[in-house]
């Protein structure tokens, strides 16, 4: 911006705005409607064992065109049960820096904030609204203090943004005559200098990219995250192990377990006429999942409610509960039977969110369950074995649509503590192999000499393909699912009509039934000498994967997939076969494809088999998978010849 000053028009803008909008970034110009000039924190623990916090959060925001106008709001979510909100300022700067106009916390408007219809605490957010004031090519700068709980003595801070970040810092300041523990999880941050204050630190990064650009659904940004923990003058650095954390949260969740005599008969009713272990464990596992509504309503009021469940008997009177509600009522309802449970802690849907090396309870955001094993497990199942509890099968209580034996892909891969008053390792959470999770299609088609088909196909989604489908099926009605059938098959074959389908899903083998017929009057391409061109793969196997165009350093996550499929093509009176597909066999680093064709008789058969093995891909490994598997979608698009025979 390379203002020369900031001259007072009613109000000065303090000298860390003034410095800010003076600093020469002329040559820096990324892509963005608004760039953040400065986002500075400051932790500072409070006497006399840093269980309390004093936080100053800085922000200094450059708007750059109309459009990022848009970006002139000041925010701050917070809890008023654990944290109060000391000072709320904010300064509007015009582009020729010489008016400033200064508002406090009046001019802010502090409501209740909306999380979802799932998540309901006592979080307020207080903002300031600069849209419409703050001009283009000016600036918005604001400032937060707030004095919050912190039980884990913990401070965080990323230094991933949404927009551009031309200068960000971070200080921690320890209590007087205290130590900080830190992990960074980034070499670039791995360098503090000391602060200002005895035993402080302070981290800074500058011309920060924003998290932008096209990218793969599930990648998921290099982490930019530094952990802080106060420390006592003679405690030693990293002392707290994950050992440690598994019996601080067993604390948390033990005297919320029930295996009194309200949840014992309600188990002991679920499991009635059921003499097989896991058919009893299932009626346990299927009623949690399906008759406890999932609601996260947070009514303590200390730093650590967002940890603790509510009583197991109180979630099963209630019939709702977030995830470690229901991890908690479906462990009490085992062990009232005389089985066995843990809850697991985890960070669903990001596989890299946990840091092994920075034991904390903050590095979770979900709970689960484990459930000892035994020789009767299937194979496939997802099952660990554990030190000091043997082997556990893993199952999420939260999810309604993915039964006992199976693992959605957003609890696979990561990792997992389980809570044990003896204290768990953690572990790394199973995923799911393609040779139990895949999808098996038979297609039975007729070829007229017009081109015309008619088309019969039986399609198997089994293991975690089944439970999508299934949650699809669940969440439609029965025409919202036709459609949705419908309209899959009409993206590749847009002429398919007469469609009926039906349906079937089996939660004992973890698999959904497809079973399918329509007619193409418009299939087969008619050529020159009575020759007829025809593809034997009517609906695709192989799925594009997305470009990965962001300049942003991550990795993406790819759960397992297997398709196994045969296609029988029925031709027309008179034609034979003039030209068969070559046949594509490649393997790679766990991936695979291969196709072959064949005649029998009138029929040309088409068999293909693709894999790959779950995984988390840098960009080079997953470019050269998106590449190998853009060679397996042009080859089983590759087409036959027919001619009319002689």
């Amino acid at each position: 911006m390379g203002f020369a000053g900031v001259a007072a028009f009613g109000a000065t803008a303090p000298d860390w705005v003034q410095k800010s909008l003076a600093e020469d970034n002329a040559n820096w110009r990324p892509a963005g409607n608004a760039i953040l000039l400065l986002e500075a924190r400051t932790t500072r623990f409070l006497p006399p064992d840093g269980s309390s916090a004093r936080c100053r959060m800085r922000s200094v925001l450059e708007i750059r065109t109309e459009e990022g106008q848009a970006s002139a709001l000041a925010a701050l979510p917070y809890n008023p049960d654990t944290c109060r909100v000391l000072s709320a300022r904010a300064w509007i700067v015009s582009p020729d820096g010489k008016k400033t106009k200064a508002f406090d916390r009046a001019d802010f408007v502090d409501s209740v904030a909306e999380i979802n219809n799932y998540m309901w605490n006592s979080e307020r957010k207080l903002v300031f609204d600069g849209r419409g004031r703050a001009e283009v090519g000016g600036a918005l700068a604001w400032e937060f203090e707030i004095e919050r709980q912190n039980e884990l003595k913990e401070s965080d801070e990323s230094f991933l943004h949404s927009m551009p970040v031309w200068r960000a810092e971070y200080d921690v300041i320890p209590v007087p005559g205290g130590r900080l523990d830190w992990f960074a999880t980034a070499s670039r941050l791995r360098s503090p200098v000391p602060g200002s204050e005895p035993g402080a630190l302070h981290w800074e990064l500058d011309r920060q990219a924003p998290l932008s650009g096209e990218r793969p659904e599930t990648f998921f940004p290099n982490l930019l995250f530094v952990h802080v923990r106060s420390l006592n003058s003679g405690t030693s650095p990293s002392e707290r192990s994950w050992a440690d954390v598994s019996r601080l949260a067993d604390g948390i969740f033990e005297p919320r377990f029930d295996a009194g005599r309200e949840i014992k008969a309600r188990s002991e009713e679920l499991m009635s006429g059921k003499p097989d272990r896991w058919e009893r464990i299932r009626a346990l596992t299927d009623f949690v999942q399906k008759q406890i509504v999932y609601l996260s309503l947070t009514l303590d009021t200390d730093s650590l409610a967002g940890l603790r469940p509510h009583p197991a008997a109180e979630v099963l009177r209630n019939r709702y509960g977030d995830c470690k509600d229901k991890a908690t009522l479906l462990v009490s309802m085992l062990r009232s039977v005389g089985e066995g449970g843990y809850p697991v802690l985890l960070y669903a849907a990001n596989q890299k969110a946990v840091s092994p090396d920075w034991p904390s309870p903050g590095e979770f955001n979900h709970a689960i369950v484990a459930i000892p094993a035994d020789g009767q497990v299937p194979s496939w199942w997802p099952v660990v074995d554990l030190a000091g509890l043997g082997r556990v099968v893993i199952f999420d209580p939260t999810d309604p649509t993915t039964p006992l034996g199976l693992l959605s892909s957003a609890d696979q891969g990561g990792w997992g503590l389980v809570v044990s008053p003896r204290g768990g390792s953690l572990f790394s959470l199973p995923a799911s192999d393609p040779s139990c999770s895949r999808i098996e299609r038979h297609v039975e088609a007729v070829l007229t000499s017009s081109g015309a088909m008619s088309v019969k196909i039986r399609q198997d989604e089994i293991g975690e393909p089944g439970a999508i489908v299934h949650a699809q099926r669940s969440y439609s009605s029965a025409d919202e699912f036709d459609r949705k059938i419908e309209g899959w098959v009409h993206e590749t074959l847009p002429l398919a009509r007469a469609m009926q389908c039906s349906d079937d899903w089996d939660a004992h083998l973890g698999r959904h039934r497809l079973d399918l017929e329509f007619a193409v009057p418009q299939y087969g391409r008619p050529m020159a000498d009575g020759m007829i061109l025809v593809s034997p793969a009517l609906l695709p196997a192989a799925t594009p994967l997305a470009p990965w165009r962001t300049r942003n350093e991550g990795s993406v996550w790819l759960s397992s997939y297997a398709m196994q499929e045969e296609v029988r093509l029925h031709l027309p009176d008179g034609y034979v076969v003039e030209e068969l597909p070559d046949p594509f066999d490649q393997d790679q680093a766990d991936c695979a494809c291969h196709l072959a064709y064949r005649t029998e008789g009138r029929d040309v058969v088409f068999q293909m088999r693709l894999e790959r093995q779950a995984r988390s891909l840098d960009k080079n490994a997953y470019e050269t998978l998106r590449g190998f598997w853009m060679k397996a979608q042009d080859s089983e698009r590759s087409p036959i010849l027919l001619r009319r025979a002689t």
